[in-house]
């Protein structure tokens, strides 16, 4: 055993420096200059001679790769020249890299003769040597068709990727752009259908092609205006976001038409646009489209979807009688999610503010239906008591997944039933696969889904339901249209838990390059046809940092024991609050709490690495870990020198012990490996027993899809035999995949067990930002 683990380190050590060494001839390649670049084959021996990945079969192709994405075409140029001079048969990855150069080029100029039949020949070539292109050749050889206008070839190319997974956006948008450069709009409108159905939404260059199209087509400006409302009845129809140069285009093209551009900001509050003073419409489902959400959703979400893996069918049974005979409702609470709103905090506490919104709804007379699960039932019986006799409950089983009850109850008791959870239920849109049900049912979420967040005095602030529909929209001969601002320096960015409001690119992570929100309004107005361009712009939370204040945030005090021991470089954010304005103080505050790493995923780290293993070893996951945390060197050594000392009597979450209890816990514990044993043969013969009842296979969910394929790969390499398709007919094949299936199964269902059991933890501190302490909130 100790050999196995001597010989990974090593390993793991020649990989690291493999991948140094990589990174160095990466670096020489982006390096290269026309200047110093006088002969092709002394630079490739020179890049070979240092020991990494790049090797004699795949230098051409990374060197094509890196000089084309820096946009150094003349030397992309002239590696392509020595390439055909050498008249030696190209690799496929060079080849592709080659496509690639050609379609970027395409873009600044005209190909020459010898590029197009290039281009050509490559696609002449690889359909004669293969009989089915992979994915990336095909990507590459459709941009590159698409340079050329050879769209016929490119729609083969189009259906063949189809066959392993489906086309990208960029595919897609250049098809649609070289048909609308071509002048055949009919064409180009059944590919944009096909994309949308596929998820994939236009890029820039397609919007640009239908703009000039139009442009080239029609001289009339009342008609110019008329092909252009196409284009935003399309935004509106798909609740899009255009890019920003589209944006700007359409600027230009109404500056040409002589109507006017202006500023103007949208109020989330109400959805009034400071331009025009309209109020954008709240667009209500019809009784069509609702009772169409309500069937689809009681068929995906509970009989054919993962809700039937992670509960029984008595249960299924027993939640759809209690809806049955206490519905309809006025709103449906998730308790645990409400609960768990607190972050950090004693069960009593998430008890206490459960209760207090229970009473906020009891006020308003509403009829309410509070989902939770069992172990709840636990934290404060007195309080819960009181919670049911002011509601309906219902309570699942510990493994359940409570989401898909608290949804269903709510869409079936009517159109008239809102729902309280921060969750944005994004697995669930996709679990209704078609885009017009995705629509619906986000239209349905914005007009009826309430969010709790706690506010400083640690009560529940609640945000009501969205008045309008965060989508492009004609109100009054005006066209608002939501665009993406082009990529900001990194900013402190708080989810609102609305994805597509103001947010171009929704994200729902802290500290990372996001999209700022804008809005462009068009507007025609009387018989002078004036127009207005506006673009709304949310205030960002960025602030440049003072290396002073980098040091003295470093000198933090490591010995005591609680959360405490982290504190990451606070940058003496007080000094300043008095200067920010609230909302940028409450993104400062919740980006810095969620930062501050807790001291149990400190201790598991040494418990389970550092205690163990050599100190270049141990140096490494510490630069992990300050590059994680932003913790300073000095914290870091500090903090794990701490852990060493303590680490001779810590025995687990318990805290400090004597060495008879250290015995006792010993005791315990191989007593637990006994029971694990034991529990390992009931789910062998359990399987067994599972197996030969033939029953069919449950899966639906993606998550449960992979873990079964994972375990797929395991079980047929054990067993010496191809990995079967799920298509297959053979027994043996049956007899794996059904393996699979259960034990992926229960791997799902023990991750719900073992999130319903931890006592002690929580889900973490609130990653929304609270709305209700700045209103209206102006963005």
């Amino acid at each position: 055993m100790v050999a196995r683990v001597g010989l990974r380190l090593i390993s793991q050590n020649a990989s690291f420096v493999k991948e140094k060494n990589f990174d160095e001839q990466i670096e020489q390649i982006k390096s290269i200059d026309e200047h110093n670049l006088k002969d092709w084959a002394k630079f490739k021996n020179d890049i070979l001679s240092i020991q990494g990945n790049v090797n004699q079969k795949n230098i051409d192709a990374v060197i094509l790769k890196y000089t084309t994405s820096l946009k150094k075409y003349d030397i992309a140029l002239s590696f392509a020249q020595h390439l055909k001079s050498k008249e030696e048969e190209l690799s496929l990855g060079t080849i592709n890299s080659l496509l690639n150069l050609y379609y970027e080029i395409s873009k600044k100029e005209k190909l020459t003769k010898d590029q197009i039949k290039f281009i050509l020949d490559a696609h002449k070539s690889l359909y004669s040597k293969y009989k089915v292109l992979e994915y990336s050749t095909c990507e590459r050889l459709l941009h590159a068709l698409c340079a050329v206008n050879e769209t016929e070839k490119a729609l083969k190319v189009l259906s063949d990727i189809h066959l392993t997974t489906t086309p990208s956006h960029s595919a897609y948008s250049t098809l649609v752009a070289t048909f609308f450069n071509l002048n055949k709009k009919k064409k180009a409108l059944e590919l944009i259908d096909e994309s949308i159905k596929n998820k994939r939404p236009l890029l820039e260059n397609a919007y640009g092609a239908w703009i000039d199209y139009v442009l080239r087509k029609y001289k009339d400006k009342n008609t110019i205006h008329k092909y252009l409302d196409e284009i935003y009845s399309f935004v509106a129809k798909n609740c899009a976001v255009i890019p920003l140069n589209t944006a700007n285009k359409l600027k230009e093209v109404y500056d040409t038409l002589n109507w006017n551009a202006g500023l103007a900001r949208i109020k989330k509050v109400d959805g009034q646009c400071s331009c025009c003073m309209d109020k954008l419409d709240c667009l209500t489902l019809t009784n069509d489209e609702f009772d169409k959400l309500q069937r689809i959703v009681k068929e995906k979400l509970i009989v054919g979807s993962d809700l039937f893996l992670k509960t029984s069918p008595e249960e299924l049974k027993s939640f759809t009688d209690f809806v049955d005979k206490t519905a309809p409702y006025d709103i449906v609470l998730d308790g645990l999610n409400i609960a768990y709103g607190v972050g950090m905090a004693s069960h009593t506490h998430k008890m206490k503010f459960l209760n207090q919104v229970v009473d906020h709804f009891v006020r308003q007379n509403k009829k309410i239906l509070l989902l939770g699960r069992q172990h709840m039932m636990r934290w404060n019986m007195k309080m819960m008591q009181q919670i049911m006799q002011k509601t309906k409950c219902f309570f699942t089983e510990n493994v359940s997944q409570d989401d898909p009850y608290f949804i269903t109850a709510a869409i079936l008791s009517g159109p008239h039933t809102d729902i309280v959870s921060k969750d944005l239920l994004r697995g669930h849109k996709f679990l209704l696969r078609d885009e017009s049900l995705i629509q619906i049912f986000k239209r349905w979420q914005w007009q009826h889904q309430w969010m709790i967040f706690q506010n400083p005095q640690k009560r529940p602030s609640i945000q009501a339901p969205l008045k309008f529909t965060p989508c492009a929209q004609k109100k009054n001969n005006t066209w608002h249209l939501p665009y993406e601002q082009e990529a900001s320096p990194v900013i402190a960015h708080v989810n609102d838990g609305i994805p597509d409001l103001y947010i171009a690119t929704p994200t729902a992570f802290i500290l990372r390059q996001l999209s700022v929100p804008t809005w462009i309004t068009i507007s025609k107005t009387g018989g002078n046809r004036t127009g207005k361009f506006t673009y709304v712009i949310m205030p960002t939370a960025s602030r440049k940092i003072d290396p002073k204040d980098k040091q003295r945030g470093s000198r933090q005090n490591l010995n005591s024991s609680s959360d405490q021991n982290v504190k990451v470089v606070r940058m003496d954010i007080e000094e300043s609050r008095s200067k920010m304005t609230p909302r940028i103080r409450r993104n400062m505050e919740r980006v810095e709490m969620l930062a501050r790493p807790n001291s149990r995923r400190l201790r598991s780290l040494w418990d389970e690495k550092c205690a163990i293993l050599p100190r270049d070893r141990r140096d490494k996951i510490k630069s992990a870990l300050e590059e994680d945390y932003f913790l300073s060197p000095e914290q870091t050594e500090q903090y794990f020198q701490a852990f060493y000392e303590s680490s001779k009597r810590w025995s687990g979450p318990g805290g400090m012990v004597s060495r008879k209890e250290h015995a006792d816990r010993s005791k315990e514990l191989r007593q637990r490996q006994k029971w694990l044993v034991n529990f390992s043969a009931q789910v062998a013969y359990r399987l067994c027993d599972y197996i030969a009842k033939g029953q069919k296979e449950m899966l639906v969910s993606n998550r449960l899809r992979s873990i079964a394929d994972v375990v797929l790969e395991r079980v047929a390499e054990i067993l010496g035999e191809p990995k079967p398709t799920r298509t297959n007919p053979g027994r043996l094949p049956r007899f794996m995949v059904a393996i699979s299936d259960r034990i992926a199964v229960w791997i799902e269902n023990a991750v719900y067990r073992a999130d319903a059991a931890e006592t002690e933890s929580s889900k973490g501190p609130d990653e929304h930002m609270r709305l209700d302490a700045e209103k209206p909130l102006i963005c």
